[in-house]
């Protein structure tokens, strides 16, 4: 009875997508069968320069657990380093996720479907399931949809929740080009000088009101800024 279901729910999904666009259909097999070989090739030409890894270990050291919070637009370069790992990411329900999610599937993720906007609520009890064992998970809180580079609460809530420390993160490369998309989506070139930085670990305390609450996701936002503005000025030397 399992495989018939398991058969069922693969024809229901294949049906689903038969519905769709010829060009959204495409983009799905891309994400299900090329992103990922090509990001997998893509790690092996970059150069690439981590700075504060420290926190990140000192974290695993000490709970096993970790909140990682970075820019939608900026995912490549975390993608690369945290290559099968069996590390959460939580990605939008939406046509774009289901790209991003087959990509990352094939990378060796594990994935929670969600957002701050859209499954608030499921993706957080998710979420917070998950951490009642030691893991990672990544979150990038200005997405789905934007705002560009606004940090939504989601990933301060998770943290007040659980106890779960948030892990700011960015990224550069000394050529970067840039997609005309609402995030201003990070392309990462063959053979680029990567940087991938680690801020400090931010504690988020379970008993603050919903005024501090706000207060701690401003300080997170302007700890992913700082660490943007020094990333984007790793390379100015070369």
């Amino acid at each position: 009875m399992k495989k018939i279901g398991k058969i069922v729910g693969n024809v229901c999904i294949m049906s689903e997508e038969s519905k769709l666009p010829l060009k959204h259909r495409f983009y799905l097999w891309l994400g299900s069968h090329v992103a990922g070989k090509l990001i997998r090739l893509l790690k092996k030409t970059v150069r690439l320069t981590v700075i504060g890894d420290e926190h990140l270990r000192s974290l695993m050291e000490n709970g096993g657990r970790a909140i990682l919070a970075f820019w939608h637009g900026n995912m490549i370069i975390p993608m690369m380093r945290h290559i099968d790992e069996g590390d959460v990411v939580l990605v939008s329900e939406h046509g774009d996720g289901e790209i991003i999610a087959r990509a990352l599937k094939s990378l060796g993720y594990d994935l929670i479907r969600g957002s701050t906007t859209h499954s608030g609520a499921k993706a957080l009890v998710d979420m917070r399931k998950r951490f009642e064992s030691p893991g990672i998970i990544a979150i990038t809180p200005d997405g789905p949809k934007g705002p560009y580079r606004e940090l939504k609460s989601g990933a301060v809530i998770l943290a007040k929740q659980t106890g779960v420390p948030i892990l700011p993160i960015s990224a550069y490369t000394n050529r970067p080009k840039f997609l005309k998309s609402w995030d201003r989506f990070h392309l990462v070139k063959p053979f680029v000088k990567c940087v991938l930085m680690y801020g400090k670990p931010i504690k988020i305390e379970r008993d603050l009101s919903s005024e501090k609450l706000e207060e701690k996701r401003r300080f997170v936002e302007q700890a992913i800024y700082e660490l943007d503005r020094q990333a984007e000025t790793f390379f100015d030397a070369d």
